[in-house]
């Protein structure tokens, strides 16, 4: 009789060990957000531009869709204070690879691309846009952060 009792109290603890491991391999799949929708796939909902009531932001969650060198956004956006139909775009010295681009050509290109893509939302999304380009001046390729585009934008 004491043979088949140990093999139902080992039964009973492998058992036991496997629910515990099931139970905690679940707990740590629940806690770590495996469930959700990562928040870093928001802005590519096309939906996602409409949380915005700043046609500005609204224009800008565009934007952060183009294509940009090495894929780090190198660029400010300064909101006009006193236009809510205007802002600026600068260059970010801080997100620049000098070691792949050291005359910063990848990031003009990006920076483009990004006034491009906010061309082409204003339109789908009923205003006319105005790019200018350098409104303080010459391109100076020296001093990155420096480098402005301003963008106005009307309603069509």
């Amino acid at each position: 009789m004491n043979r088949r009792k140990v093999p139902k109290k080992m039964i009973i603890i492998f058992l036991c060990i496997g629910a515990l491991f099931i139970i905690a391999f679940t707990s740590l799949l629940l806690i770590s957000g495996i469930f959700e929708q990562p928040k870093y796939l928001e802005p590519w909902q096309k939906t996602y531009s409409q949380k915005f009531d700043d046609p500005r932001i609204r224009l800008m969650s565009h934007g952060l869709l183009s294509s940009n060198g090495h894929n780090m956004q190198p660029w400010k956006i300064k909101l006009d204070k006193n236009d809510p139909m205007i802002f600026y775009l600068y260059a970010d010295s801080k997100r620049l690879t000098p070691e792949v681009d050291p005359n910063a050509r990848q990031m003009m290109v990006t920076q483009g691309a990004f006034l491009e893509y906010l061309k082409i939302a204003g339109g789908k999304l009923g205003y006319q846009t105005t790019i200018d380009l350098f409104p303080e001046g010459a391109y100076n390729e020296s001093v990155y952060d420096g480098i402005r585009k301003y963008l106005s934008f009307q309603r069509i």
